[in-house]
């Protein structure tokens, strides 16, 4: 099994001109004297020796004058036509060199114990490949390219083994780049305002609620539980902020988790060579898809579990403006009775609640 020579798309486009008229001397076709003469030294020691250069031969050889020469006969665009015909004429001859029944490139998409079938389309797909390199090859070199530049490109014993390498980085870019439309590096947004708003209210309550006890003893009156529960409204932005924050940590290790799945797809991507199965990106689409779900479920709670005993609302702040604002109640000295209550309350001495610290008592 090998490839068909227009299986290439090389050699099913040369003219019938070249076919019959390609191999003809120049001096044979009708081109003027003056321009024989001007190159008389270069067609003398050309490929077809003494005897001067065929059409196929000098279409690609840089000859100066020879495309005005083509053009006044046969008309630009016709020239440019048997130009690039007469180029494709050589790639197909290179295109056999490589992959035909005598070819020296061995098919990385032939694998052994596959069925006649199986085999003829590897026989197909490696001729696509190695077609799709050589008219990349082409392209990139142009066609006013003289024979030297072409020899040069197209004449390396390397050329088969670039392109097979070329098509893999292909494939790979392309899978690549499909990975990223799906794992773009935000799979997780802000956090939920009902998420905030739910946390700063649990830390809240209990904070106003202290304010509430310290009032109903008569240690508050009620300018001082004004003030106090003012003083804890005013902390709510605060809070919200510093939740934000610890909730963009939690995100970013969420994160982290889609990046490790994306990564092992990379890897797997990294691993493709010719002739395996294409990429399959699905079992990672459906992980990252039961990740971020699973994340999603448990953000509240991630992000309570890492503010921990962190305090969001200061108790103790508060009592101290309330007392500054009310002046003394019964007679004591309100400031220093406030801190002493503050202290019993959450526990003062050396036990410690959950929001104590370096921070002090009566903080939530």
């Amino acid at each position: 099994i090998s490839p068909s020579v227009a299986g290439s798309g090389f050699a099913g486009g040369v003219t019938d001109f070249l076919v019959t008229q390609g191999n003809s001397l120049l001096g044979d076709i009708g081109l003027s004297a003056s321009f024989l003469a001007a190159n008389a030294g270069i067609i003398g020691t050309g490929i077809g020796g003494a005897i001067g250069l065929t059409l196929n031969e000098a279409l690609n050889q840089g000859i100066p004058g020879l495309d005005e020469e083509l053009q006044d006969k046969f008309g630009a665009e016709q020239t440019e036509f048997l130009k690039q015909n007469a180029r494709d004429a050589q790639l197909e001859d290179i295109f056999q060199g490589l992959v035909g029944p005598e070819g020296t490139l061995e098919n990385p998409f032939l694998r052994e114990g596959s069925t006649t079938e199986r085999n003829q389309e590897a026989v197909d797909a490696f001729g696509g490949t190695v077609a799709r390199g050589l008219r990349r090859q082409d392209t990139a070199l142009g066609l006013n390219a003289t024979q030297s530049q072409f020899d040069e490109i197209f004449r390396n014993p390397n050329l088969g083994q670039n392109i097979l390498g070329e098509e893999r980085g292909i494939q790979q870019e392309n899978f690549t780049n499909t990975l990223g439309q799906t794992f773009t590096g935000d799979a997780f947004g802000d956090i939920d305002d009902d998420i905030i708003n739910s946390i700063i209210e649990e830390r809240q309550g209990p904070a106003q609620q202290q304010i509430s006890n310290f009032e109903a003893r008569g240690n508050l009156n009620p300018l001082g539980g004004q003030t106090a529960n003012q003083f804890i409204q005013r902390q709510i932005p605060t809070a919200s902020d510093r939740l934000r924050e610890i909730g963009s940590g939690v995100q970013q290790t969420n994160q982290a988790g889609v990046n490790d799945i994306r990564d092992r797809a990379q890897q797997g991507i990294g691993a493709f060579n010719l002739g395996d199965d294409l990429f399959n990106q699905e079992p990672f689409n459906v992980e990252r898809s039961s990740l971020i779900s699973e994340r999603q479920g448990s953000l509240r709670d991630d992000l309570f579990s890492s503010l921990g005993s962190e305090p969001l609302f200061n108790v103790s702040g508060a009592l101290q403006e309330a007392g500054r604002a009310q002046g003394v109640v019964s007679g004591a000295p309100n400031a220093a009775l406030l801190d002493a209550i503050a202290a019993r309350e959450t526990g003062g001495g050396t036990v410690r609640r959950r929001g104590l610290g370096s921070r002090g008592s009566g903080t939530f």
